[in-house]
């Protein structure tokens, strides 16, 4: 049996064959005409393949085995990764270490950044993400002003559902600013504020659309110049992962409601 190496190798010469593997069952001659190389070259390569037990020749060709399948799978994920955290790479901050499990965004996410003509490129994607959910939860580390007012229309106006974790420091810098906001909000049951002691260094919402009740999550990384850019990913395990990490956080935190936010004003006053 050929060793953990040996299968690296190989895959690393046929990935691109198992695609045409996993769609159907092939003789020589369609990979042939598949992939454009020779016979002598598929006669090589189906012999590893098969060594390996990556691929079954049958009575109508060959096919992928469920240990190649799952090889296809993980190699086809490592490449999306791959590309994700390449183009993530242009953000003016230190990309995510893993250390809350945040990885699994990279795998099939896409990332929106700034551009020269467009700076606002990654805020304009989560205010179209707001607008266009039935539900909103998640955390931040920031005040974003646009952020706010679109949430706030959308909560009062278009009955958002709208549940987020908030710092101590965030939450005193939105009693400042937006007290009757908060005031009025809070007397939609479907407005929910709750503070933690402590929170991730980036922010996280997971949307829920109106149109089809799917789910997004963005994460949202930020430089002392604001937003460096998102990393969007509305697969199931990325959707999973962010729930399960937002309901660890707020088991911990803290309701607040509308007296809170008076006591806070009162506290303010000279």
């Amino acid at each position: 049996m050929p060793s953990t190496s040996d299968i690296a190798e190989i895959l690393r010469k046929r990935y691109d064959w198992l695609p045409h593997l996993s769609e159907s069952t092939l003789t020589k001659p369609e990979l042939c005409n598949r992939i454009d190389v020779s016979r002598s070259t598929v006669d090589r390569g189906m012999s590893g393949l098969e060594s390996a037990n990556i691929v079954d020749r049958t009575t109508d060709g060959y096919r992928l085995t469920a240990f190649g399948e799952l090889l296809s799978q993980l190699r086809k994920s490592y490449l999306r990764s791959l590309e994700t955290i390449h183009r993530a790479q242009a953000m003016q901050t230190p990309l995510p270490i893993d250390q809350y499990g945040e990885k699994i965004l990279f795998d099939g996410g896409n990332v929106v950044l700034p551009e020269p003509h467009l700076p606002e490129k990654p805020t304009r994607r989560i205010l179209s993400l707001i607008t266009d959910s039935c539900a909103v939860y998640g955390f931040t580390p920031v005040i974003h002003d646009q952020y706010i007012s679109t949430s706030y229309e959308q909560v009062m106006m278009h009955d958002l559902e709208f549940e987020f974790l908030i710092t101590s420091q965030i939450f005193d810098g939105l009693v400042s600013l937006y007290s009757e906001w908060l005031i009025n909000a809070f007397q939609r049951d479907a407005f929910v504020i709750y503070e933690c002691q402590q929170l991730p260094p980036f922010g996280l919402a997971i949307f829920e659309r109106k149109s089809d009740g799917s789910h997004t999550v963005v994460l949202a990384l930020y430089a002392d110049n604001g937003l460096s850019g998102i990393i969007e990913n509305d697969t199931r395990r990325a959707v999973g992962w962010a729930k399960q990490l937002y309901r660890d956080y707020r088991a911990a935190a803290t309701h607040i409601d509308t007296d809170h936010v008076r006591k806070t004003l009162d506290s303010e006053q000279p």
